[in-house]
């Protein structure tokens, strides 16, 4: 329980941290997404270690696992190297613009969908309920977190941001979505090979 509560402590800062980026804008609270980045890793290695030694392997474990780790990739990837540094902070009304190509056509928050389900196959791995059940309560914070930001947060820090909600779903990816991220993607692909 007490991991928990520290996973549910970093989506606060991550709040914080929001707060904080449209209207304090204090040096000291910066640091606030780092360290729920820290709380949230922590607490699901310390989750892991608790369950490490009770899990036995199965075929479906390690099934679990590898869909655990091909999603906690998407993650990864979504969150740090999905955003052309180029593209995205170009400013449109002294505000960054907002990166609506590759994965961010798939949906607004496609990390929320690769975080939901790396503690859903994390959880299955390991057969641990206590695993799974912290990573839905993780998981149920995060769509909070980002309801705040679609609401509130993006709108106010990234340019354009109202009409790339008009275009692109909330969470959900439609047949449209999925073409314009493929798309996107075959694109930024055909853009590197010929640099």
């Amino acid at each position: 329980m007490t991991y928990t509560i520290a996973g549910v402590v970093g989506f606060l800062l991550f709040v914080l941290y929001d707060i904080n980026s449209v209207l304090w804008r204090k040096k000291s609270l910066h640091c606030g997404f780092f360290a729920g980045n820290v709380l949230i890793i922590g607490a699901t290695i310390m989750l892991i270690k608790r369950v490490w030694n009770e899990a036995f392997v199965s075929m479906g474990s390690i099934l679990c696992g590898l869909l655990a780790l091909f999603f906690l990739g998407l993650l990864i990837y979504t969150l740090f190297f999905a955003l052309p540094f180029g593209e995205t902070y170009q400013t449109m009304d002294g505000r960054p613009q907002v990166c609506s190509a590759g994965v961010y056509a798939l949906c607004r928050h496609p990390g929320v969908l690769w975080f939901f389900f790396f503690y859903l196959f994390l959880g299955l791995s390991f057969h641990s309920l206590q695993l799974a059940g912290a990573g839905m309560v993780f998981s149920l914070c995060n769509l909070g977190y980002v309801i705040l930001q679609d609401i509130w947060t993006f709108p106010r820090s990234l340019g354009g941001y109202e009409e790339y909600k008009k275009r692109t779903p909330f969470l959900i990816p439609t047949k449209g979505s999925l073409l314009a991220c493929l798309t996107t993607l075959r694109e930024r692909g055909r853009k590197e090979h010929e640099v």
